[in-house]
């Protein structure tokens, strides 16, 4: 809790037990980083997935008949909550297996993330620009890499 009494609430989903391990860095790391950009009553949730699960979400959302490391789907705005103190900013989805095939950091994923949750995104040249230095700033407060 911060001084405003405020909280961020961050719930994590996983099937794989090897991964537990994994769950307080990626937690840990996603509250430092809503402390450090000042969001304050916000919730995510955090599903660590398999390659098929990720697959198909890759392919029936966004229309990619491919493999990727994380996803992430925004709250839809007037979707029912059960009431909390916390606004539901969406959900991070994260495929363990794969991040560490390709040697990426799990708790930097996630960060990438929740930035797109939170509305940045690196599909034209300037909000790549934008979204890469704020994950720069963020990796380097938190002392995480993108590769392990």
């Amino acid at each position: 809790m911060n001084r405003n009494g405020d909280m961020n609430k961050i719930i994590l989903y996983s099937n794989y037990k090897k991964y537990g391990k994994e769950f307080p860095k990626v937690k840990g790391n996603i509250l430092k980083t809503l402390k450090i950009l000042k969001k304050n009553n916000l919730k995510a949730e955090i599903f660590f997935v398999s390659e098929k699960e990720i697959f198909n979400l890759n392919k029936q959302y966004r229309k990619k008949d491919k493999l990727t490391n994380v996803l992430s789907f925004e709250n839809v705005p007037g979707f029912v909550e059960p009431k909390g103190k916390q606004r539901l900013l969406g959900e991070i989805y994260l495929c363990p297996n794969y991040i560490n095939q390709k040697g990426q950091n799990m708790s930097a994923l996630a960060i990438h993330g929740l930035l797109h949750l939170l509305g940045f995104d690196h599909i034209k040249r300037e909000e790549r620009r934008i979204m890469e230095a704020k994950e720069k700033g963020l990796f380097t407060k938190l002392k995480i890499s993108f590769f392990v």
